[in-house]
């Protein structure tokens, strides 16, 4: 389910809601994060326009990174890295 057209003031809200929507749906297919990250950037680039998107998630106590996700449409590639 993909709506790329603009919303009026209104329209923003249950936008931003549709895609919230989405996004817990695709979170809910798998307990694995590497499963959803590219779905979910997906979704959040064909909600909102967006061309580009980064995702990295740290590691609490250490900080470190233990997921990133690229998304670069003018590409047309998605990429996950350990």
């Amino acid at each position: 389910m993909c709506h790329s057209d603009k919303h009026p003031p209104t329209g923003r809200v249950v936008g931003a809601l549709s895609l919230l929507f989405e996004v817990s749906r695709i979170l809910g297919r798998s307990l694995h994060l590497r499963a959803v990250v590219s779905p979910v950037l997906s979704a959040m680039a064909c909600h909102m326009g967006m061309v580009r998107g980064a995702l990295a998630l740290v590691e609490g106590p250490t900080g470190w990174p233990c997921l990133e996700a690229i998304r670069d449409r003018t590409f047309r590639r998605e990429r996950d890295h350990p």
